[in-house]
């Protein structure tokens, strides 16, 4: 897939990855969003906010507007998300290459979250 650089209208949602994936209704996420953003439609509106947040989400509703409203929020929402470490410092920059490192050993209960900019680490769970 290739696509013209001058036909690129630039988005500042949120990146991350899911991991420890059980179900629909049981994984863990590293989210990070850019910068401060409501959500375009609902009610309750979700709000997030710039930085990184890494949650379990253990869902009592599985898929729909009340998870993805708790997964919108940096805190953890009962019975849909538990904030397990969060950095606000940081909202991901456009064009900058970021690289991250994930150490999930559940036999343990260890989970640790490092993000690298270039050589220099930035971000440590």
């Amino acid at each position: 897939i290739s696509s013209d650089p001058n036909d690129f209208v630039p988005d500042d949602d949120f990146v991350g990855f899911v991991f420890g994936y059980t179900n629909d209704r049981k994984f863990y996420v590293v989210s990070w969003k850019a910068k401060y953003q409501s959500y375009w439609r609902g009610n309750p509106k979700p709000v997030a906010k710039a930085g990184i947040t890494l949650q379990l989400v253990n869902s009592t509703t599985g898929p729909g507007p009340i998870l993805r409203n708790a997964l919108w929020n940096d805190e953890s929402v009962q019975g849909e998300t538990q904030k397990l470490w969060q950095s606000k410092k940081l909202g991901w920059k456009f064009n900058t290459a970021y690289r991250w490192k994930l150490v999930h050993r559940p036999s343990i209960g260890l989970i640790r979250f490092e993000l690298y900019k270039g050589n220099t680490r930035v971000a440590d769970s």
